[in-house]
């Protein structure tokens, strides 16, 4: 089997993948060196961050579209 870090870093690089494809709702398992533990915490964070704000951003569009409704009534 592969190595501690190299298990953690392939999945690093799997998760920074899909959220490069848009999917924000990913989280990584923090294991491996002290370095590569606070690198899966961070990007954890960055991941909830981003899909924090992309719901935001729907909401907003979604409140927008329905007051432009309203108006149109």
């Amino acid at each position: 089997p592969a190595p501690p870090a190299s298990r953690a870093t392939t999945d690093l690089l799997g998760a920074a993948e899909q959220v490069g494809a848009g999917d924000y709702e990913v989280d990584v398992e923090v294991r491996g060196p002290r370095e590569l533990r606070r690198l899966s915490e961070t990007f954890n964070e960055m991941a909830a961050r981003l899909a924090e704000e992309k719901a935001m951003a729907r909401d907003a569009w979604l409140n927008e579209q329905s007051a432009i409704s309203r108006l149109a009534w």
